[in-house]
């Protein structure tokens, strides 16, 4: 289960890297409007963003380039296919996408920068000293370094 760390601080936050960065925000208010299913259904036909279905439906999120962007789950940058397999659209609060790495915040540019595909467990981040790792099955490699990064905070 994934814990909710959404707080009116995160809001802030987010407002303020908008200022700083731009990007694509999508906020609790429009996820419930849209009744999406899947998050990267709310990514779907945003600028600067593209969304490749997988063969079970899942979205794979490129940015600018072609290239896969990095994934963030409550500020953890994990290794998946699809932030889909990860957490539903009911479950999210707010969504930031950033699409390259010169837009991106610092904080997330992505900490794992491996091209390669592979199986096996990464480190992924961490917060509060504590790491978190993320099992990965894919075939392909995950965001390289010219890549953005699609951020998902749960309620």
């Amino acid at each position: 289960r994934v814990r909710a760390v959404w707080d009116g601080r995160r809001l802030e936050e987010m407002r303020r890297r908008r200022l700083l960065f731009g990007g694509v925000q999508v906020l609790r208010d429009e996820i419930e409007r849209r009744g999406a299913f899947r998050v990267t259904d709310l990514l779907q036909g945003r600028a600067g963003l593209e969304v490749r279905r997988g063969g079970f439906g899942n979205g794979v999120v490129f940015g600018r380039r072609s290239c896969r962007m990095h994934l963030f789950l409550n500020g953890l940058q994990v290794r998946s296919e699809s932030i889909d397999d990860l957490v539903n659209a009911s479950d999210v609060a707010a969504i930031e996408a950033y699409n390259s790495a010169e837009n991106t915040p610092a904080e997330f540019r992505g900490l794992v920068t491996d091209s390669g595909g592979g199986g096996g467990a990464a480190r992924t981040g961490s917060s509060a000293g504590a790491t978190t790792t993320a099992g990965v099955g894919s075939a392909g490699g995950f965001g390289g370094g010219d890549c953005g990064a699609v951020i998902v905070w749960t309620r």
